[in-house]
C-alpha cells in the first residue's frame, strides 16, 4: 500500500501491510512443503515400500555434490518421492547446483521442495559470525556477548534421475556400495 502521507500513522499501515504480506510469503512456502508431503503420502501403495526396502541398499536422501543426508522433514519428503517414483539413487540437487555441474533437467520435471534451518549467531559489538558448535562451547557469560537469530530458507531439489546428461557432470565421485544380502529369516520375523 503506498501513501504520500508522511504520518506515524500512515508509517505503522505500511510497516504492518509490509509484515502482512511477508507473513503470508511465508505461509505460502509452509504450506506448499506440507501439501507435497500430503499428496506424496496419499499416492503411496505397500508395493511401492516393498519394492523400495528389498531392492535398494542406501534409502537416505542426500545432496549429490555435499554426499550429505538430508534430515528431519526433509529425509521423510524425499524418501516419499524415492519410494513412489522407484528412484535409481538416493541423491538430489538444486536446479543452481546442477547447471553449475554443467547438468541439464530434463523438461518436464518436477522439484521438491525443502527446508533448511539454521542460525545466525553474531557478537553483539563486533558482528563477528561464528558457527553454533564454536557458540555451545562457550560459557554462559560469554554465550550473552552473542545475537542469535534462528532462520529458515526453502530450496527445491531435483533427484539426479531428472538430470539428462548426468555422465557429463562435475559431481563427486561415490564409492562403490556394498551390497547386503537378503536374509529370509529376518523376513520370516517381520512378517510374523
Amino acid at each position: 500500500m503506498e501513501t504520500s502521507l508522511k504520518t506515524p500513522q500512515a508509517k505503522r499501515i505500511v510497516k504492518t501491510t509490509e509484515k502482512s504480506q511477508a507473513q503470508t510469503t511465508k505461509n505460502n512456502y509452509n504450506d506448499l512443503f506440507f501439501s507435497s508431503i500430503i499428496e506424496q503420502l496419499e499416492s503411496v501403495e505397500e508395493k511401492h515400500w516393498q519394492h523400495f526396502l528389498k531392492e535398494n541398499v542406501s534409502f537416505m536422501p542426500a545432496n549429490r555434490l555435499s554426499l550429505q543426508s538430508y534430515t528431519r522433514l526433509n529425509q521423510f519428503i524425499l524418501a516419499l518421492d524415492m519410494l513412489i517414483n522407484k528412484r535409481s539413487n538416493c541423491y538430489y540437487a538444486t536446479f543452481n547446483q546442477i547447471t553449475k555441474s554443467k547438468g541439464k533437467i530434463k523438461k518436464g520435471s518436477k522439484s521438491l521442495p525443502i527446508q533448511y534451518f539454521s542460525y545466525d549467531i553474531r557478537h553483539k559489538e563486533t558482528e563477528e559470525r561464528i558457527q553454533l558448535a564454536e557458540f555451545k562451547a562457550l560459557d554462559s557469560t560469554k554465550q550473552k556477548e552473542y545475537r542469535v537469530k534462528s532462520f529458515i530458507k526453502y530450496y527445491r531439489v531435483f533427484h539426479t534421475d531428472n538430470i539428462e546428461n548426468i555422465n557429463d557432470c562435475d559431481f563427486p565421485i561415490i564409492a562403490d556400495i556394498e551390497f547386503i544380502e537378503f536374509d529370509e529369516g529376518a523376513e520370516k520375523f517381520i512378517n510374523n
